[in-house]
């Protein structure tokens, strides 16, 4: 008797279909690694992916004096995308490597609807490095490439001015020109 009771609510449970609502959201990048003070700003783009308006919340576990997210509250729309602005201050700080999550909550707007939120965690991590001139490609391209121009600028120049002039003899069919002042470069 009770093995005939479990068949039949077992097979209620898995042939029947129950209604089933959940606020969903996707954030995208899903991680974030920055070296301040050379990357002040990073952005996140949330998108709704569930069928209903939700209201998301942002916010920095830790540092968050230094973390600023702006706008910290968004309403978003079915498929609909959001930008979060998140601006980093970590000027009083030393030398370190620090380690973080952004947490990302969405709600449904609609109080009627199923009251879970869903939510995602963004692991950040922050290399701060005072150090206020690095050598990075463009920069070492740049320098290369200015100076080999300057250089051969300066070759050429060296040859216009000091180029080596022809001596002309005193036996030369132009003896009269020859002992004329020469004008500028030679001419």
């Amino acid at each position: 008797m009770k093995a005939k009771i479990l068949k039949i609510l077992l097979f209620i449970l898995l042939f029947f279909p129950f209604g089933v609502k959940a606020v969903g959201v996707s954030v995208s990048p899903s991680s974030l690694e920055l070296i301040y003070p050379d990357e002040e700003n990073s952005e996140l783009i949330i998108r709704n992916i569930s069928l209903e308006p939700i209201t998301v919340y942002i916010y920095p576990d830790d540092y968050k004096e230094q973390i600023i997210v702006n706008p910290s509250e968004v309403n978003l729309l079915p498929d609909e995308f959001g930008r979060i602005n998140l601006d980093y201050n970590f000027s009083q700080e030393k030398k370190a490597a620090l380690t973080t999550n952004i947490s990302v909550v969405s709600k449904a707007v609609d109080k009627r609807s199923f009251n879970a939120a869903s939510g995602l965690k963004i692991p950040i991590s922050i290399n701060i490095n005072k150090q206020v001139w690095h050598w990075s490609a463009p920069a070492v391209f740049l320098v290369f490439f200015i100076g080999a121009f300057l250089l051969a600028m300066l070759i050429q120049l060296v040859f216009i001015l000091i180029r080596p002039r022809r001596k002309k003899h005193w036996y030369d069919l132009n003896f009269v020109s020859h002992h004329k002042k020469r004008r500028f470069f030679g001419k």
